[in-house]
């Protein structure tokens, strides 16, 4: 094993004391594409478990792996945005903390008092500070301009970018002409009863009212003007809850079933590996997609049946995943409820898919009575031991699927707090499909809360 438990192979050992060393060159300084891209790639062979000799398939594009949760994305971040953004917080620093010694210093030394917003550093200068400044260059070429990005919140009002994505002065160069004092401010300007003109003649009709329209009901006040952060994604994703109720790795695999990157059978087969057949090895009707094995297969649908009976809701069919968890996710009134809910759904689509692989590898069929025991059980470990006792607390379950093993949630009061405990309803007096630990659990439970009546 090399570095950090990565295979040597994966990790060459010209870029172990790059990895190991600190940001500080990223925070400083733009660092090479070559070795953006070099270090991209190390870290999308690792992901994918690739080796020098053992190629994997790459489910998801790793422009959709980088980005961030709340985009629909993994998470894991872009090396070349972190530099970029490393570098582009001196901006923000300096433009909030001007009252601090080491922004006043750079203030001086560059006179950016004198100059436009936008400039940072003196033409002339060298050094980190140069290299700091240079930072709006490299970010319009991912179409991300600093002056867009962070704007001033006017109060007062100076000469600034405070409306739309130019200054007045650009967007408006006829009116910018017949203005007598161009220094003024937007205090000078907007009134709380209007728009003050100062204009060397009358100016054209059109241009006064797209400027008025672009006023909007803005009136300035005496506070001084503060900087903000603009930045919004909005791109149509699936939202998909990365709650710590669910382990890691269910909450990955939820991810690429809602994108439909699963090793399925049509999914394989667009990857060049080759099938006798795509069709689906439970149904026999319609080919092996991942929406099919996890929704739409008679399989799949007769376990959903019994998650909705189990929820207490109306049933409903989706025919994508990522319909799925977008309505589950819409559900709930209360937040530890809605927790609960989410953990049923993904442990009852992570229990589907381990149905399907055992069938198909392990020659172990399943059926769906056996599933929904599963995915009791396993949703019980998550809520017991990975999320709080008042989340733990608050399960309840309604009607019940006819199984032969029937397990329920039941909800006691007991000095103001919830116990949950397992009541067992064991019809044909066996114990066999029913995991052993649970049991004991429960029997533990039920002598430790002796007084507590159901």
């Amino acid at each position: 094993m090399g570095y950090g438990g990565c295979s040597s192979s994966v990790v060459h050992e010209s870029f172990r004391d790059l990895l190991a060393s600190s940001f500080y060159e990223l925070l400083h300084f733009v660092a090479p594409m070559g070795v953006i891209s070099t270090l991209e790639r190390i870290r999308r062979k690792f992901l994918w478990g690739e080796m020098e000799n053992n190629k994997k398939i790459n489910w998801v594009t790793w422009e959709k792996v980088i980005e961030h949760k709340e985009a629909g994305g993994l998470g894991l971040g872009s090396l070349r945005a972190l530099n970029l953004s490393l570098i582009a917080k001196w901006w923000w620093r300096l433009r909030v903390n001007q009252g601090k010694l080491w922004s006043q210093v750079i203030q001086g030394i560059h006179k950016i008092k004198a100059k436009e917003e936008s400039c940072l550093a003196n033409r002339s200068s060298t050094g980190v500070w140069k290299n700091i400044a240079s930072i709006d260059t490299e970010l319009r070429k991912v179409d991300v301009p600093m002056e867009v990005i962070m704007k001033k919140k006017v109060n007062k009002g100076d000469k600034t970018l405070w409306i739309g994505n130019e200054t007045l002065k650009v967007a408006f160069p006829n009116l910018y002409a017949l203005e007598k004092k161009k220094r003024c401010t937007v205090e000078d300007r907007v009134k709380a009863t209007g728009f003050e003109r100062n204009w060397k003649t009358t100016p054209n009709i059109n241009d006064l009212t797209a400027i008025c329209s672009s006023l909007g009901q803005f009136r300035p006040t005496t506070d001084e003007d503060k900087w903000r952060c603009v930045l919004t994604g909005d791109e149509p994703h699936v939202k998909i809850e990365w709650i710590k109720e669910v382990p890691i790795k269910v909450l990955c695999f939820i991810w690429r079933a809602s994108l439909g990157r699963i090793p399925a059978a049509t999914e394989l087969s667009k990857r060049g590996v080759m099938f006798e057949s795509v069709q689906c090895g439970q149904c026999m009707e319609e080919d092996e997609s991942p929406d099919h094995i996890l929704l739409t297969c008679p399989y799949a649908m007769s376990i959903w049946e019994w998650f909705w009976r189990w929820c207490n809701m109306p049933p409903f069919q989706f025919n994508t995943v990522a319909d799925l968890i977008g309505y589950v996710s819409q559900q709930g009134s209360h937040r530890k409820n809605k927790k609960v809910l989410i953990s049923i759904c993904y442990g009852t689509l992570w229990e589907i898919w381990k149905a399907r692989n055992g069938r198909l590898f392990k020659r172990l069929p399943s059926t769906p009575p056996k599933v929904a025991n599963n995915i009791q059980s396993v949703v019980y470990m998550w809520l017991k031991y990975r999320s709080s006792a008042k989340i733990f607390g608050i399960i309840q379950c309604g009607q019940r699927f006819d199984f032969d093993l029937e397990l329920s949630f039941v909800k006691v009061f007991l000095k103001k707090k919830y116990i949950v405990y397992y009541k067992l309803i064991d019809l044909n007096s066996r114990l066999s499909t029913f995991r052993s630990n649970i049991f004991c659990l429960t029997l533990c439970a039920f002598h430790t809360y002796k007084k507590c009546h159901i």
